[in-house]
């Protein structure tokens, strides 16, 4: 049930669309859309949000992952990892030791960068499945000219997405001290 050939060049409305035809219409495993409230029970209210939450996630796994192959193949050529090959250290404890914590970098930045493309998608995948959120909510002001909950839904997810980004700048200087600056 991948979207496209690689994954990557599909937008998530569309990955949506498609997830909703096979699942729901094709091969008749859930309904169609809406959320039957947290009151139904947590069994029905997580069927309802499972193929919104693939919807979303299948393009942006498909960069992820492609990123961190790429990532993983750049430091399996480093000097330092060939030294420790040649050290007879086992593959395991030199892709664990050496290469996953280099290659979490570029996974991590890209990570942080995905968040502001998977609040965006929300907005057209829960239209798609019928689902109440902040990207309903975004998308019934917009179309009833309601300025003030538009900016202030905004607002909230600019913040968001800014936080997300601070964060994932904390977790890279974590993960590699190297790039501090030392004043």
């Amino acid at each position: 049930m991948a979207c496209g050939r690689r994954g990557t060049a599909e937008p998530g409305f569309w990955c949506a669309i498609i997830v909703l035809l096979l699942s729901s219409v094709r091969l008749g495993w859930c309904s169609a859309g809406g959320f039957p409230g947290w009151g139904a029970g947590v069994g029905p209210a997580l069927k309802a949000l499972l193929l919104p939450a693939v919807a979303l996630a299948l393009p942006e796994a498909a960069i992820l992952a492609r990123i961190t192959r790429t990532a993983a193949l750049d430091t399996l050529r480093e000097e330092y990892v060939r030294t420790a090959v040649a050290k007879g250290l086992p593959r395991r404890v030199v892709l664990r030791r050496h290469v996953l914590p280099n290659a979490l970098i570029p996974v991590a930045t890209i990570l942080g960068l995905q968040f502001s493309f998977l609040v965006a998608g929300a907005v057209v995948v829960e239209n798609v499945f019928t689902l109440p959120g902040l990207g309903r909510l975004l998308y019934q002001a917009i179309g009833q000219h309601d300025l003030i909950v538009v900016q202030s839904v905004v607002v909230l997810l600019a913040v968001t997405v800014v936080a997300v980004n601070a964060l994932v700048d904390i977790a890279c200087a974590a993960i590699d001290p190297r790039p501090r600056v030392t004043a």
